[in-house]
Order: structure tokens, then C-alpha cells, then sequence
């Protein structure tokens, strides 16, 4: 597992600390980062000779990277013309997703490797390309580095693990080891994402699971919850309550659900019934949402289309409220 993915320690039980004692446990894992940088001076020194040296020979330097690390990276390239006086266009900041997402996240924006090459068109032979990835995974960012090689641009790596995807595309790598992350609950630091969010909406239990750590508990747990097993490829997602099961595939392949006896199972799109207790198999494509209803009795129940269709009013819309969600 990646050091940045690792449970801290000493940040375990933030969740039980006062205001105080939350700080102090920070602010000691802060230092970690400036121990961090002091113990990779050897290749920042390097780094920076090759920075001078092709800026003194006309070049520019890019930094590219993709969500937080992308965004200080461009911090970085706009301080640049204010605080030395040089011009904008010598030191450029290059985000994953284009401009918006400097105010907005996109968090799958960092595994779009044909955008890192595209997003270098204008890196030339003679420039240096530093590319930001705090996990080392960043396909966006390992495409970028490739593609600026390609073009006779010198690469520059920065992460905070070892033998990581955008090492192997780079001229030089800077490792700050900064360790596992000061843990704020629920979130997990190579993605930014949520840990997990749970989600009521009336009847309706919605799950999201941002790491594929907590995957397979969170959906053991919703599962019983919704009184049925569920076994799915990683990284899918399960929607789930006493009356319906919903599958959506993040990837292609072979799904395995077993709903319990005393129910009827009634796959919505493709209008069919299966036996109480039956193993289901489903061969999903990328992308595919399959939805089950959980009926007491066979008996074909109104069409989702038809329940859209009846007028919101009362007790009513909230039923209706609760099915368009499924949907979407």
C-alpha cells in the first residue's frame, strides 16, 4: 500500500480529540513535511540547476498536475510574474480539466491519460515539464511527462511515494516521504474523496464508497441492512434498501447476487422475474445500471414510467421523489 494511503496512527482517533488536542496532533505531522523536504534537497538542488539552465537558454517551465497537486502547481506559475517579474507565459500552470476546475473538482479527471498528452501541445525541445501527482498514480500526469520526453522536453517528477507511474516517465524524481497523511475522518488522501457517504432519501438508502478499502464493508453492511447478500466487482456501486437493489457496473464483467428467500426478485429493465433465493448472474457492460425490486408476492408491478407519471401530491410525492432518484 501506498504511504499516503496509510492509516496515521497518530491521527486515529481524531474523532474522539478536543478542538486543542486536534491541532497539536496536526501540527505535529506537519513537521514530517518539512523533514520531508529537507531529506530530498539533493534532487530539488538538481531540479532547480535544470530549471536555470534551460530558462537561461530561452526555454519555459510547466507545471502540470490534476486536482490539489495541479492547483498549487498553478498557484505557483501565476506568483510567478508579481513576485519576480518575469513574464506570464515563461513559468505556466497546467490543470487537469482546463480552468474550471481550479474552482471546481473533477475528481476523475486525473486518470484521463489522453488529456495530459494533449494538454502539452505547447511544451517544445529545451523546456522542463514538472509534473505533480501527491500519490504517484496520475495517469493524466504520467501521459503529460511521457509525451513531453517525446518531445524532447526534460521531466520532472513530484511525489510523496517510491516507485510510482510518473517515475518511471521522468528525467528526474523528487520523493518528499512525508508519510501517511494527519487523517481527517471520512476522508481518504490520495483521492479527496469521502471515505464513504451514506445518504437517506425517504425509504431510499444511497451509498457511495470513495476507496476501495471500505468497499466490500460498506456494501456487507447496506446489504444486511436491506436483508441480502451482494457480491460486485470493485469499485461498483450498490444502491440498496428493503424494497430495491441497484447495481451499477464501474466496470464490465460478471456480477454475482444472491437476495434473500423470502422475496421475489424483478429485474425493472429487463421486466423479469427470478426464483426466491435464486444465484443471479449478470453480465454487465461499463458503465451498465441494473435494478432489482423486491417484491413480497409475484405479481408484476407498476412501471417505473407509469409511477413518473402519476401528479406529485401528498403523501404520493414523496414516493415519486424517492423512484426518480432511483433512476437517475
Amino acid at each position: 500500500m501506498l504511504k499516503t494511503e496509510m492509516r496515521n496512527p497518530h491521527t486515529a482517533h481524531i474523532d474522539k480529540m478536543s478542538t486543542m488536542e486536534m491541532l497539536e496532533a496536526i501540527n505535529r505531522e506537519n513537521y514530517n513535511a518539512v523533514r520531508a523536504v529537507e531529506e530530498a534537497s539533493a534532487e530539488i538542488a538538481k531540479a532547480i540547476d535544470m530549471i536555470t539552465e534551460a530558462i537561461q537558454n530561452g526555454h519555459r517551465l510547466f507545471y502540470i498536475g490534476a486536482g490539489t497537486s495541479g492547483r498549487l502547481g498553478v498557484l505557483d506559475a501565476v506568483e510567478c510574474p508579481p513576485t519576480y517579474g518575469v513574464p506570464p507565459e515563461l513559468v505556466v500552470g497546467i490543470l487537469a480539466g482546463g480552468e474550471k476546475c481550479m474552482f471546481r473538482s473533477s475528481e476523475g479527471a486525473e486518470d484521463a491519460e489522453e488529456a495530459g498528452i494533449r494538454d502539452v501541445a505547447e511544451v517544445e525541445e529545451g523546456d522542463v515539464i514538472v509534473g505533480i501527482s501527491v500519490a504517484g498514480g496520475a495517469a493524466y500526469v504520467a501521459g503529460a511527462l511521457r509525451e513531453a520526453k517525446r518531445k524532447g522536453a526534460k521531466a520532472i517528477a513530484l511525489t510523496c511515494n517510491e516507485n510510482t507511474k510518473i517515475e518511471k516517465e521522468a528525467d528526474l524524481t523528487i520523493i518528499t516521504d512525508t508519510g501517511a497523511e494527519a487523517t481527517v475522518l471520512g476522508r481518504f488522501c490520495n483521492t479527496k474523496l469521502p471515505a464513504f457517504v451514506i445518504k437517506e432519501c425517504g425509504d431510499f438508502t444511497s451509498v457511495f464508497c470513495g476507496t476501495k478499502l471500505l468497499q466490500g464493508e460498506v456494501i456487507r453492511s447496506i446489504a444486511h441492512f436491506a436483508g441480502c447478500h451482494v457480491y460486485t466487482e470493485e469499485n461498483d456501486v450498490l444502491y440498496a434498501n428493503r424494497n430495491f437493489i441497484t447495481i451499477h457496473a464501474a466496470r464490465a464483467g460478471r456480477k454475482h447476487i444472491r437476495l434473500r428467500e423470502c422475496c421475489h426478485p424483478y429485474e425493472l429493465y429487463e421486466e423479469r422475474f427470478y426464483d426466491p433465493g435464486e444465484a443471479i448472474t449478470l453480465e454487465m457492460a461499463e458503465g451498465e445500471t441494473k435494478m432489482f425490486a423486491l417484491l413480497q408476492e409475484k405479481k408484476k408491478p407498476v412501471l417505473l414510467a407509469d409511477v413518473m407519471n402519476i401528479p406529485a401530491a401528498g403523501e404520493q410525492e414523496g414516493k415519486v421523489a424517492v423512484r426518480r432518484h432511483l433512476i437517475l
